[in-house]
């Protein structure tokens, strides 16, 4: 496997192993340095001077300049909630599908458990009926990947 040093904001962050899924160690190792760069634009979210959709499309960008898996994971699953919340289900689906080829190993339940997070607060409508639509879908890939004995 191939290994590169991450840089992020010229912070070094960690040492990942790319196009994979991360662990749950690289995720929490790079948690922090993920907190501080959406920080100005959390502030920012809670002062009113930009939207969730703003907020985002910044955890967007920040994600497609990311090397790591973990922070591109936790940036794109920022940005998944935050568009769910805001009511774009269209940008939280692509958002999803940008999450899949990041990171093409993801197991159906890690897409399962980020979609299920998301739709907590969201009210049954019929837009957040398409996310859970694609919620059955992925539970049934996640039934299909259990050998059965």
């Amino acid at each position: 496997m191939k290994y590169t040093k991450i840089i992020m904001s010229g912070l070094v962050a960690l040492t990942a192993t790319t196009n994979a899924m991360p662990t749950q160690a690289e995720t929490k190792k790079v948690e922090p340095l993920v907190m501080d760069l959406m920080r100005a634009d959390q502030a920012a979210l809670k002062s009113g001077k930009k939207t969730r959709v703003e907020v985002a499309e910044s955890a967007m960008e920040l994600a497609d300049k990311a090397e790591s898996e973990a922070a591109k994971l936790l940036l794109m699953k920022g940005a998944f909630n935050l568009y769910v919340r805001a009511g774009e289900f269209d940008k939280a689906i692509e958002t999803l599908q940008a999450m899949q080829a990041a990171i093409p190993d993801m197991p159906p339940q890690s897409v399962k458990n980020i979609i299920n997070t998301a739709l907590r607060e969201t009210p049954n409508n019929k837009e957040a009926a398409r996310l859970y639509k694609l919620l059955g879908e992925t539970k049934a890939e996640t039934k299909a990947e259990i050998p059965r004995s």
